[in-house]
């Protein structure tokens, strides 16, 4: 006969529910990243603007100097804006680690019943057997 698991159901769920904690995780990691490549290619426009405010090549205008620090006040605003969602990010990172730790946690143990259960069953089919093979002993035995 066959091991059957009553409770497999639950540990199907947990298994299901640690895969989709690994998928959110997966997911708010991406978006950090994301985040953090337009946060640095923000830092980049920065310091090009920068160098050509302090090394303009040539004679440059007014007009022109007041249009590059617009665009780098523009750029700045920008660069805190992307710096709140990265840190909106990583905080989401962080909850998806800790979601999918405990969830971890939750399929192991449930894992870790159904081993039990599968030893007990499997020790009961021992003694079953060895019951099994006493009787026969015992019956050829007494017929001898």
């Amino acid at each position: 006969m066959a091991f059957q698991y009553s409770l497999q159901k639950i540990v199907d769920l947990k298994i299901r529910e640690k895969s989709l904690a690994e998928w959110n995780l997966s997911k708010a990691i991406s978006l950090l990243v994301k985040g953090e490549t337009a946060l640095d290619k923000l830092m980049r426009e920065k310091e090009r603007i920068q160098k050509q405010l302090a090394n303009p090549s040539g004679e440059i205008s007014v007009f022109e100097l007041q249009q590059l620090e617009n665009c780098l006040l523009a750029v700045e605003e920008k660069i805190k804006e992307q710096q709140k969602e990265v840190m909106s990010a990583q905080t989401q990172v962080d909850q998806e680690k800790h979601e999918l730790k405990l969830k971890m946690i939750d399929e192991k143990l449930w894992s870790q019943a159904r081993e039990k259960a599968y030893v007990r069953y499997i020790k009961e089919e021992m003694r079953k057997e060895q019951h099994i093979m006493d009787d026969l002993a015992l019956s050829r035995y007494v017929d001898s």
